[in-house]
């Protein structure tokens, strides 16, 4: 089960947020994922190769968060922008924890 988070005004300041299927009241690790791309337009958290990433650290217990952020042809992107969302969505990535309770509130 998947969800989003914007951390920013910009379409493209968001964090994807997929989780593991519940087991009991443990705590859910998580793994953050940054796509590459060369801050090119074409590449986004849909089309690079991270995707098949996601499935595997989900059957192996983590939730993981995905980064979208602005490239450099994006209002504010480029140097040092798209750097600054990288730090902006790993800031909000403790309150979006802490928003949701489980995994199952997180993407319910």
């Amino acid at each position: 089960m998947s969800c989003t988070h914007c951390y920013g005004s910009h379409p493209c300041q968001y964090l994807r947020i997929t989780c593991p299927e519940p087991r009991g009241s443990e705590i859910i690790p998580v793994a953050v994922l940054f796509h590459g791309g060369f801050w090119k337009q074409k590449w986004t958290i849909d089309n690079t190769p991270i995707t098949s990433i996601v499935v595997d650290l989900c059957d192996l217990g983590f939730a993981v968060a995905e980064v979208e952020y602005r490239r450099r042809d994006d209002e504010g992107g480029g140097w040092p922008g798209t750097n600054l969302d990288g730090v902006e969505a790993l800031n909000a990535l403790p309150h979006v924890c802490q928003e949701h309770v489980s995994a199952s509130e997180m993407c319910g």
